[in-house]
């Protein structure tokens, strides 16, 4: 073969490889978007989980229904099916809203059993997509007996949380006394660390204030981010825009360290509080008291403790004042059910006999998991008692 013909065939080849590696860039490059995507493909999965604590206003059903729907961002086709436990479902339906807010139906879904089904060849407008990413559309279930919606749940790209926390005046510090109750909720971008907030209350008189601040469970700190009071409504409060969290208070929020507090005329330092717990971090409660201890100890000592149980760092942090109490010497934490004597596994430490504190101290997987289900207790030991004057489960 001639130099010429050689030279002919290696351009005509140099061509088809140049050709080939644009058009895999290009179907690379098509599914890129604001979305993840799953392996390329132009996919990301939008997780569901629904349940009654969600509703606006909470139900208080035990109903719950989970599910991972598929969205292909590059034509914005969703498609999958979610899964219902506990309820007869009469209607479900997409609406269009934040966490703690309702809004209008955007997508009828099919009813099937125990089954939802998004309908064949569902594509989201492109106002639907955006509030999509953005964590703003919800599934919502009607039955008989709530046919406004007895379980809710927003859908989330992998790349969105949403906390939802219960206000109650026994949450602050110190406890308050009041009937008033509502719920919290945060719609957070870990990604861009932008946050969506709103409070809703429910019999609270003159709320005049609502702040998220920095402090754990069982402390009191500095607030952060100043909420607006919802016009018209005036147990409401939120966040306008969504809010950029610095890398600090971002730090803090995931390790469970962020709280919402609102104020009223008759309680202005915080009638109402609900500790932001994110995915992986649990706060339980323990009221010490003498009848609890093993055996029981005639004492009008008493304590609140709150350990913060974080199961992604596998730390447990807690923090304990005490009240009518002398000559505290020490305090742990021990594993046991109620009213059974148990061993001490962590230990806590205090300047003044009255607040006790641990770090966050990294404990086993065991231990983890005596805490989450209610089989640990704190306790309390004076120099009358050694081995113990007051006790409370942690639950």
């Amino acid at each position: 073969m001639s130099s010429s013909k050689v030279l002919e065939r290696h351009k005509v080849w140099g061509l088809l490889v140049i050709l080939f590696s644009t058009l895999l860039s290009a179907c690379s490059s098509s599914g890129s978007g604001s979305a993840d995507n799953d392996n390329n493909s132009g996919f990301t999965s939008i997780a569901v989980v629904a349940d009654g604590r969600q509703e606006v206003p909470a139900t208080g059903s035990d109903a719950t229904a989970t599910g991972t729907l598929s969205l292909n961002v590059v034509t914005r086709n969703l498609s999958g099916s979610i899964a219902v436990s506990g309820m007869t479902v009469r209607n479900a339906h997409i609406h269009n809203g934040l966490a703690g807010n309702s809004g209008d139906i955007e997508i009828a879904l099919l009813v099937e059993d125990n089954a939802i089904l998004i309908p064949e060849s569902t594509v989201l407008t492109e106002s639907q997509f955006t509030s999509l990413l953005a964590g703003e559309l919800y599934l919502n279930l009607h039955s008989d007996n709530f046919p406004g919606g007895e379980i809710r749940g927003q859908l989330l790209n992998e790349n969105m949380q949403v906390l939802v926390s219960a206000l109650d005046g026994q949450n602050e510090v110190p406890p308050v006394v009041t009937n008033a109750s509502g719920f919290a909720y945060v719609t957070l971008n870990e990604d861009t660390r932008m946050a969506s907030i709103v409070v809703r209350t429910e019999g609270i008189v003159q709320a005049n204030a609502a702040h998220v601040h920095l402090g754990y469970a069982g402390t009191n700190g500095a607030f952060i981010i100043t909420l607006d009071q919802v016009i018209g409504s005036v147990g409401a409060f939120g966040t306008a825009e969504p809010v950029e969290l610095s890398s600090e208070n971002y730090l803090s929020l995931l390790s469970g360290e962020t709280y919402i507090n609102v104020h009223s005329a008759d309680i202005p330092t915080g009638e109402l509080r609900a500790q932001l717990t994110p995915s992986g971090v649990t706060v339980l409660r323990a009221v010490l008291t003498g009848s609890e201890q093993v055996p029981a100890v005639a004492s009008a000592a008493s304590g609140i403790a709150y350990v913060t149980v974080n199961v992604n760092t596998g730390t447990a942090l807690s923090e304990m004042t005490l009240s009518n109490i002398d000559s505290a010497s020490g305090a742990s934490i021990g594993q046991a059910p109620i009213g059974e004597a148990g061993t001490d596994f962590l230990a806590l430490s205090s300047d003044d006999g009255i607040v006790w504190q641990a770090p966050a101290t990294v404990i086993d997987a065991a231990e983890l998991n005596t805490l989450l289900n209610g089989g640990a207790y704190i306790k309390v030991d004076t120099v009358l008692h050694p081995t113990g004057e007051i006790r409370g489960q942690l639950r």
